[in-house]
């Protein structure tokens, strides 16, 4: 059996060009950002929340009324590279032998309460501190915020 095979009537796209929107009403494309510029628009956002944080600590920030910011900064002995097993009682021992010590602070972790390896030794005059310098083997200097 023969099976005609006639045209159906294909006709171009041409009719229906009329159903276009116009071009003047078409919005303008959305243009994405690239993977750099939404990198560098993180960043931008970062340093604006860090700044903001800062901002607000320092608004917060009042050294007058510290606890731990007490005594003169003359009398005052940074010691650093503390064994973390170090207790208050071996540091006075240690460092009385210069001077009668008012108050030692030694820095703890805020979160776990554990030592930080360093502390504050306030003398009760000037003359301990200035004893402490030649202690061998500890490096001291003073505490200027304190």
């Amino acid at each position: 059996a023969v099976v005609s095979t006639q045209s159906t009537g294909l006709t171009g796209v041409g009719m229906y060009t009329s159903l276009f929107e116009d071009p003047a009403d078409t919005p303008a494309p959305v243009k994405q950002p690239t993977k750099a510029e939404r990198r560098e628009e993180k960043r931008q956002e970062k340093i604006e929340r860090h700044t903001l944080i800062v901002e607000r600590g320092i608004a917060r920030w009042d050294p007058h009324n510290d606890p731990n910011a007490t005594g003169d900064a003359f009398k005052t002995v940074f010691v650093s590279r503390i064994n973390y097993d170090t207790r208050e009682e071996k540091l006075r021992r240690e460092f009385e032998e210069y001077g009668y010590i008012r108050r030692i602070h030694m820095v703890k972790s805020a979160m776990d309460d554990k030592p930080r390896g360093y502390a504050f030794i306030e003398y009760e005059t000037e003359k301990g501190y200035r004893g402490d310098r030649g202690v061998s083997g500890t490096d001291t200097e003073t505490c200027t915020e304190c």
